[in-house]
């Protein structure tokens, strides 16, 4: 399961893929109140921020609604369409990780790299050339 970092789903839309109880305060308060539910293939809402994700408080992402009231809904594996957040431009950590290591490599290692990546696909291609030239050969 793909692992985002907060900062990739502030400003995203999530999505429900299950039925998401949205708050009218962080769920782990006591005073909280379910207000709404979310059905699959809804819109949650545009992420505005978080709370929690500390000891005894669980991750909830903050949302406003039109009249800029805020509402909660709990972070939970399963509850939200990640399909929906990489269309949006989300990244994962490890894409995230592998961008930043991209942009600090020399043109150099980027070849090297690249070359690593896409090796076997030339040695393949070029045993596949000598097999067909030996063909060539031998068919006269």
């Amino acid at each position: 399961m793909p692992t985002f970092t907060a900062d990739q789903i502030i400003d995203k839309y999530l999505i429900a893929k299950k039925t998401v109880p949205v708050y009218n305060l962080p769920p782990y308060d006591n005073l909280a109140k379910q207000i709404a539910i979310v059905k699959p293939g809804e819109t949650v809402g545009l992420v505005y921020s978080y709370v929690g994700g500390t000891p005894g408080k669980f991750l909830v992402w903050q949302f406003y609604d039109k009249n800029n009231k805020a509402y909660y809904a709990a972070h939970v594996r399963g509850y939200y369409d990640v399909k929906a957040l990489k269309s949006q431009g989300a990244l994962t950590s490890e894409e995230k990780q592998e961008k930043e290591e991209s942009a600090n490599m020399s043109t150099g290692d980027k070849l090297v790299q690249y070359l690593k990546k896409s090796g076997n696909v030339l040695l393949y291609g070029g045993l596949a050339l000598v097999a067909l030239n030996v063909f060539l050969k031998n068919r006269k």
